[in-house]
């Protein structure tokens, strides 16, 4: 069964392959992102990353009012945290055997997927072969 067909009668508001309760390390100096974003707190501040995530319709709107409002942050801290805000919002991390590599750091380069890929899997971050030819 593929990863999209297992979560199609999910009713979850926000489906991810990570949640961080608490992201370790806030305010992290090495991700610059938490300062961006006004819902950050020491008590607060869970954290998703989410190179594939699913949200309701619901939490999309509240995602549009609190961008609108003039408020921003970074879409990986933003999500988790304005759904856990909400009472009624429910958070559900995919399945980790979903996952084949989910890191925050040393992030991986096509070529690496190229040969360590598995099929439905999710890989995360991987970035494009030129972003590590510019270093």
């Amino acid at each position: 069964e593929t990863l999209v067909k297992k979560h199609l009668e999910d009713t979850s508001d926000f489906l991810s392959p990570h949640l961080a309760a608490n992201a370790p390390g806030y305010p992290n100096q090495f991700w610059d992102f938490w300062g961006a974003c006004g819902l950050a707190s020491g008590a607060n501040h869970a954290h998703s990353l989410i190179s594939l995530h699913r949200v309701s319709r619901q939490l999309a709107i509240d995602i549009k009012d609190y961008l609108m409002s003039g408020r921003g942050g970074h879409h990986e801290y933003v999500f988790i945290n304005l759904c856990n805000m909400n009472p009624t919002c429910t958070a559900k991390q995919i399945d980790p055997e979903n996952t084949y590599l989910f890191q925050f750091r040393p992030a991986m380069s096509q070529q690496w997927l190229r040969e360590h890929e598995v099929p439905d899997r999710i890989y995360h971050p991987i970035k494009p072969d030129s972003y590590f030819e510019s270093k």
